[in-house]
């Protein structure tokens, strides 16, 4: 024993190295041991208790090998009563069919093991036996016959009161070939009711297994089930789990095939004709729902599902309600405070509905031990306190102890760390590495005062849009969390499922690579445009290195090469003019040796132009191109004309460009001025869509392309059309004159 201190009601509390504390009642010597369930997030962190301490507020604080523990009784707002007291037997588990008023404050419990009465508030509980023949029928419902005779519905059969412990008495007896209802038969009665239909004295059954059975009163023939009139098979809703009857002798129905209505005006459904017909809409509602309770408000009709639903019904419209989604649990039994709202027994405690804005509260039932999975025994008493069963207990409250709640605390940060290292937290934000970006964050709230321990929803913004749930002695791990800066948002959620606002916890910065870093881009955008600068200035320099070149050869061209040739030509004229020989061949090849002094001056002309840096304007190539077909075709009396567009004056041509087309051009006004006859020819130069056309058309004598495919120069400028990337274009026929071009793609041709 560690630790031992005095608890309430006499008892004393007992703290214990290694199995908990022990509560110890030391009147009768009984210990009851209040061990650690892992289960239970709010029950003892360790067994391993090293010290107690009970302050005046009537708070336990529970120092244990694991931290340090609290309870507050304050907190749990039920008064539990053990059903079997200290003849409590470990052996029977009770199962609990249902509970109600019994007098002003007293109350009668229906179990398998009979009859539980509560005389007054706080007395013992009596058992009230409920047997035949040796079977504990398991009482489910009380009701009264015709006579204002109690009867009793049970798990085998209907049977009366025993009067003066007097031996148990079938209330009803089957004459009927169909079905039984017998003493000792399983026989699971869900419902009676006395009424009369049409006349005639009947009991309303509603069973586990037969359906809703009318049976005669006098004759105890079963006439007919109270069914939808159109109801396809008899055991289609034959499981029927609850009877309500309404002040205008409405029943409904709460089956696990759905929740259905029937009227005493409204025919009975036979054996020999339930196979027939289909499902009346207006007498069937929430098909396929397993209805668990049902219960008359007024003139509302309330239903739970074991899915979790809550069914509305006014006016014949259904109206579903949903459970928070974070429960996700089964519905058992419903009751009605005296303020209208509605308690909802669950595998998960209480849900209290509000019908004024349809909102659920969950009302936790656990005191730390054992109460977790209700069933649907629960009931409003006179004195205005709720009253339901769990774990052989029979326990109650007063609702308004649920209007006023404990406020919920903001969850604060109690430490964060990484590889197992603990992270230095400024102004709320830590710093990670791209290496370890895995971070283990704790957090924490103080939550005296709650039932239950508090949650933490979480979400780390930028990276997940849904929120995760866990426990406050649970740490939030992220592994791998993306570069850049995230914000983790949390908020925090206590036993009554209540939601508190969004909280920034902690700002998570990551810190990228150096190569994702700024300023690596910053240095690779500098070596880029160094580079880029270093290379424009390479091909500026080798352009200028070009440029001085090409100077230099169309200088030494024209000033040697040139003045040589020009040499050759007037020589050779002077040579036949001065000869005085009457040799006809020598005269020939004087004049022949002139002529091609002369056309090779022409062509050296025409290439020195080519290669002068100042010609690379198309301004050039337009004057050279007039200069030529001037110096051709005047001296034949040919007009020309030139058609010149698209701002070709302004184009810029490679060198070998330049001299493709004027050489081209060159050719074809040579043979216009040689072979054509014409008297009119038309140039046409045009820039367009990034290609440059140039065309000759004369009005000569033209020829046959076909007869003459190299002649006239074609071949060489079909040459040079296709080292320009295009192809020469050549119409004519005999007696319709002559049309050469070209189409040059300026974005493809280069020196």
């Amino acid at each position: 024993m560690t630790a031992l201190v005095l608890w309430k009601n006499g008892e004393l509390l007992v703290g214990l190295r290694q199995q908990g504390p022990y509560r110890v009642a030391p009147n009768t010597g009984r210990m009851v041991r209040m061990a650690r369930d892992r289960s239970d997030p709010s029950s003892l962190s360790n067994d391993h208790v090293r010290c107690l301490f009970h302050a005046r507020n009537g708070t336990l604080w529970v120092g244990t090998a694991n931290g340090l523990d609290y309870h507050v009784p304050t907190t749990w707002s039920f008064t539990a009563q053990d059903i079997f007291g200290d003849d409590r037997s470990d052996d029977e588990d009770l199962f609990f069919h249902r509970v109600e008023a019994d007098g002003e404050h007293g109350v009668r419990i229906f179990s398998s093991g009979g009859f539980f009465v509560q005389d007054s508030i706080g007395a013992g509980l009596h058992h009230e036996p409920f047997d035949h023949e040796g079977r504990a029928l398991q009482p489910t419902v009380i009701a009264a016959d015709h006579h204002g005779v109690p009867i009793v519905g049970t798990e085998y059969g209907i049977a009366r009161m025993a009067v003066n412990g007097g031996p148990l008495k079938a209330a009803l007896e089957p004459s009927n070939e169909y079905l039984t209802y017998a003493l000792g038969g399983m026989y699971q009665v869900r419902g009676i009711s006395a009424d009369t239909v049409r006349g005639r004295p009947v009991f309303v059954i509603a069973t586990l297994g037969f359906g809703v059975q009318v049976v005669d009163a006098n004759t105890q023939v079963v006439i007919g089930a109270a069914m939808p009139p159109s109801a396809k098979k008899l055991n289609t809703l034959s499981l029927v789990n609850s009877m309500a009857k309404s002040a205008d002798g409405r029943y409904w129905f709460g089956s696990s095939g759905g929740l259905f209505s029937w009227q005493r005006d409204q025919p009975l459904v036979t054996p020999a004709a339930s196979d027939t017909g289909t499902v009346v809409a207006d007498d069937f509602f929430a098909p396929d729902e397993d209805v668990r309770q049902v219960m008359l408000l007024n003139d509302t009709v309330w239903a739970v599902t074991k899915s979790g639903a809550l069914l509305c019904i006014v006016d014949d419209r259904l109206h579903r309600y949903s459970a928070p989604s974070w429960m996700r649990t089964a519905m058992h039994g419903i009751a009605a405070d005296a303020l209208g709202h509605l308690w909802i027994t669950t595998n998960d405690g209480l849900l209290r509905f509000d019908p004024t804005d349809n909102t659920f509260l969950h009302v936790p039932v656990n005191d730390g031990q054992r109460f977790r999975k209700l069933s649907t025994a629960i009931t409003a008493l006179p004195d205005g306190r709720m009253a339901f069963c769990a774990d052989n207990t029979l326990l109650t409250f007063r609702p308004e102890d649920f209007d006023r709640l404990p406020a919920l605390p903001a969850a604060y940060l109690t430490d964060a760390s990484a590889a197992g290292k603990t992270l230095k937290v400024h102004d709320g934000e830590v710093v990670l590495s791209y290496r370890s970006s895995v971070i283990d964050i704790g957090v924490s709230a103080l939550a005296l005062g709650h039932p239950q321990a508090l949650l933490l929803e979480y979400r780390l913004d930028g990276v997940e849009d849904e929120w995760r749930t866990i426990g406050m002695s649970e740490s939030i791990r992220y592994a791998g969390v993306p570069e850049g800066t995230h914000r983790l948002l949390v908020k925090v959620r206590d036993g009554f499922g209540r939601v508190g606002p969004e909280q920034l916890l902690l700002t998570i910065s990551v810190n990228a690579p150096f190569w994702k870093r700024w300023w690596f881009y910053a240095i690779i955008a500098a070596m880029a445009s160094s580079g880029a600068y270093a290379w424009s200035r390479y091909r500026l320099l080798q352009a200028l290195k070009l440029q001085s070149v090409r100077n230099r050869i169309a200088s030494d061209l024209h000033d040697e090469v040139g003045s040589s040739l020009s040499s050759i030509t007037i020589g050779s004229q002077l040579a036949a003019q001065l000869t005085t020989l009457e040799n006809e061949q020598v005269k020939k090849l004087l004049a022949r040796i002139g002529e091609t002094s002369s056309e090779s001056l022409r062509s050296m002309s025409d290439i020195v132009w080519a290669i002068d840096p100042k010609n690379d304007q198309g301004e050039a190539l337009v004057k050279r191109m007039r200069r030529i077909a001037n110096e051709l075709l005047e001296s034949k009396g040919i007009d020309v004309s030139f058609s010149v567009s698209g701002g070709l004056e302004d184009l810029k041509l490679p060198m070998n460009a330049r001299k493709e087309i004027v050489l081209i051009f060159k050719e074809a006004i040579h043979n216009v001025s040689k072979y054509s006859g014409a008297s009119i020819v038309q140039v046409s130069l045009h820039r367009r869509n990034g290609t440059l056309a140039m065309s000759v058309k004369d009005d000569g004598k033209g020829f046959d392309p076909d007869l003459h495919p190299d002649g006239h120069g074609l071949g060489s400028m079909h040459r040079r059309a296709t080292s320009l990337g295009s192809t020469l274009m050549l119409t004519s026929a005999p007696g319709l004159g002559t049309l050469v071009g070209v189409e040059v793609d300026l974005a493809r041709i280069r020196d």
